[in-house]
């Protein structure tokens, strides 16, 4: 198990504070979490609405 930090590999702005990330700085922050592309990840969430930060992670990995 790992913690994912969705403002990681995010640079904030003043109206965008939580901004997608560039490619190549996501691929790094998912390279030191020790994920690949051959990997299965399955993702929950303990936070209080119970599904935000999972799903924007779920989000995160599946943008192009």
């Amino acid at each position: 198990a790992q913690y994912f930090d969705q403002l990681e590999c995010t640079t904030p702005t003043q109206y965008l504070p939580r901004n997608l990330p560039d490619v190549k700085g996501f691929e790094d922050y998912m390279t030191r979490l020790g994920v690949s592309n051959d990997d299965h990840i399955i993702l929950y969430d303990r936070s209080a609405s119970g599904f935000f930060a999972a799903g924007r992670a779920w989000f995160l990995l599946k943008v192009d």
